[in-house]
């Protein structure tokens, strides 16, 4: 919930409106028409921390005052920059329910998910694509046309995860490591125990992985090098709870988790068009289809994205691999097609379409709702 103090400046900059819209992370519906308010519950350190321990999520949710959660007629439940799946978000709204006595309509769920299973009241977000913090603006200035690109592709990966390890590992038992730009586990946040846990002891001086070499963490511009921009091919490696693919591993943190059935976009896909890159996604299945839908360009005819349709997230990523391979191999003709370069500019082009249209899709499917 929103502090008290924070509450009230906010509300003193929009006084007399019936609602207000504030884009820099999430939308906060604070006060509508007569005295009408809503309530805010902000998930996002309890979904990162407890996203899998239900037990610990309602105590987060009690510790707000039960009695407080019933005076707000409506209750928005956000996460900024996470998709909990969704039995997960079923069982949250369900335990509101039952300790607040609302209806189903007095709650409201935003979060970075793409897609929901209808149990749930919903509207997606990505504050990710609109946050100046998180811009390769400043790194991606005069970008090297795509046929003098030295460096074919690249992948990177801040915050070790399970699936994004998997991937890395595919790429150094496939000896590709020179091939391309790659980091890996290069953000203190997590990662010991994966690596004492995944990481065969052959490999195991290669981690944590510095693209450029410099042991520095937790910063856009060294993660980003400018190898990993002028390259052809962007490993997309996005952010999913797609972490139980060894079985048995009894790893904390971002270690562990389950299958997720989400799609979400966050600054990871949206990068790759940023840089006039083709893209190859380690995600979840169907995430391929949902930037399509988005009306990106995949390159369909460059690309096999049949993994997109693989259940099993451990055949996908080395599906993945084996597609990155099978590009590698055919880099001449992926430079002889035509138009290349403006289907890649179109894409950022409508990168910036896409930023907008989430946004008001937001604001005017919040408005609605409130408004009922």
């Amino acid at each position: 919930m929103l502090s008290k103090s924070h509450l009230n400046v906010l509300q003193e900059r929009v006084k007399d409106k019936d609602w207000v819209w504030l884009n820099r992370d999430i939308v906060h519906l604070l006060e509508g028409r007569g005295k009408r308010k809503i309530g805010v519950i902000n998930f996002d350190v309890a979904a990162l921390k407890y996203w899998d321990n239900l037990g610990r999520i309602k105590l987060f949710i009690v510790g707000h005052s039960i009695k407080k959660l019933k005076e707000y007629p409506k209750l928005l439940l956000m996460v900024r920059n996470e998709a909990l799946p969704n039995y997960r978000w079923k069982e949250i709204v369900d335990f509101i329910l039952e300790i607040t006595g609302k209806n189903i309509e007095d709650i409201m769920v935003v979060d970075a998910g793409y897609t929901t299973d209808g149990s749930y009241p919903h509207i997606g977000t990505n504050p990710f694509v609109i946050n100046p913090v998180l811009d390769l603006t400043s790194v991606v200035r005069a970008l090297t046309p795509i046929s003098q690109r030295k460096t074919f592709y690249n992948s990177l990966s801040r915050n070790p995860k399970n699936f994004r390890l998997l991937f890395t590992l595919e790429l150094v038992k496939r000896d590709l490591l020179n091939l391309g730009c790659v980091s890996f586990g290069v953000s203190d946040d997590y990662g010991d125990e994966l690596y004492k846990e995944l990481i065969p002891a052959e490999y195991t001086h290669l981690f944590p992985m510095y693209a450029d070499g410099i042991v520095k963490r937790n910063q856009y511009v060294v993660t980003y090098p400018p190898e990993a921009i002028d390259s052809i091919v962007k490993v997309v490696l996005e952010s999913t709870y797609d972490d139980s693919i060894i079985p048995g591993t009894k790893c904390t943190n971002y270690c562990g988790g389950i299958f997720s059935d989400r799609v979400f976009l966050t600054e990871k896909t949206f990068f790759a068009f940023q840089s006039y890159q083709i893209p190859l996604f380690v995600t979840v299945k169907g995430h391929v289809q949902a930037v399509r839908d988005h009306g990106f360009d995949v390159f369909d005819d460059i690309v096999d994205h049949s993994y997109d349709l693989e259940p099993n997230p451990g055949n996908r990523i080395k599906m993945v691999a084996e597609e990155l391979e099978r590009l590698l191999k055919n880099k001449d003709s992926i430079m002889s097609v035509t138009n290349l370069n403006e289907r890649l500019k179109k894409n950022n082009q409508h990168r910036q379409i896409v930023q907008e249209q989430i946004g008001k899709n937001l604001k005017e499917k919040l408005t609605e709702w409130f408004n009922q």
